[in-house]
């Protein structure tokens, strides 16, 4: 268990440390983060759309995906509208002011 512990820490600062500075590579990193995401409520959706032998379960399974791609939605427009942000020099601060 320590091991995953101190990866997810690393990843974490090194996202952290991307997202302060508006670093390029972390523009890429959170397309891919949201692509994950994405494959994640889908692929739940469609295992407990063929595991289930209830319409409730059937229910169930679409409110799910509903609701996370309600989740996922507005952070994806907000991450393709905001490219310009990113991979500029100088600090977050400086790139909002403008």
């Amino acid at each position: 268990m320590t091991p995953y512990l101190i990866g997810f820490s690393a990843i974490c600062a090194l996202l952290s440390f991307g997202l302060k500075y508006r670093l390029i590579w972390t523009w890429y990193a959170g397309w891919f983060i949201l692509f994950m995401y994405a494959g994640l409520i889908g692929s739940f959706f469609f295992s407990s759309l063929l595991i289930t032998q209830t319409n409730q379960g059937i229910g169930f399974s679409a409110l799910y995906s509903v609701g996370g791609f309600l989740f996922w939605i507005p952070f994806t427009l907000w991450w393709s509208r905001n490219r310009g942000l990113f991979g500029k020099n100088g600090n977050a601060n400086e790139a909002q002011a403008k």
